[in-house]
């Protein structure tokens, strides 16, 4: 049944791309953890997830995606609307200080750019599933860098010189192995060169 905010959506000259971004934020919102499922886009250390932030993790425009922010929350949709006092989440974690949050963000993005391009995920799929990794470990900050640096050997290293379909996705690879130590010696084997 058609509501008087989607009717009011739709008298908008772009209201289905709005609509569109309106379903995109809906499934956001339903794949966060389920003690944070509160109807706000914050991360799970309970930071607000900003254009900017949202635009790199669904590849919308952010200008579109700031339009669709305007136009939901307005008196005569209000699908949303902002606020400044989100509850916190139900089981609080630390906030890490922005500089850690950076640094893994680049780290994600660098392991991400590194994989084999068919055998990858997304920078902030890597974040994600980095931070599971090590959400009960200590010194979180250096975890991320062992396995970046790890993921790094294994390229140079195993990955370099065998056929694409044997090595590992980035997926398999960070849930079975990325904080396995890293191996001590380098292989000596030739390179072997792979025809398509």
């Amino acid at each position: 049944m058609l509501t008087t905010g989607y009717c009011a959506l739709m008298e908008h000259e772009d209201g289905a791309a709005i609509y569109g971004v309106f379903c995109v934020l809906k499934r956001i919102a339903a794949a966060m953890p389920r003690d944070l499922r509160n109807g706000v886009l914050i991360r799970d250390t309970g930071q607000a997830l900003t254009v900017k932030i949202l635009a790199s993790y669904t590849r919308l425009p952010e200008a579109l995606l700031t339009r669709a922010f305007e136009v939901l929350s307005s008196p005569e949709i209000g699908w949303m609307h902002n606020t400044d006092d989100a509850p916190a989440p139900a089981k609080p974690k630390p906030v890490e200080p922005p500089h850690e949050v950076g640094a893994l963000e680049e780290i994600a993005a660098r392991i991400s750019e590194r994989h084999l391009p068919t055998r990858t995920m997304s920078p902030q799929m890597v974040a994600q599933a980095m931070l599971r990794l090590t959400e009960n470990l200590q010194d979180q900050p250096k975890k991320w860098a062992h396995i970046d640096e790890h993921h790094g050997w294994r390229c140079e290293n195993d990955w370099a010189d065998i056929e694409p379909r044997f090595v590992k996705s980035l997926k398999k690879w960070l849930d079975e192995d990325a904080l396995e130590p890293i191996p001590k010696t380098k292989k000596t084997e030739p390179v072997r060169e792979w025809s398509a």
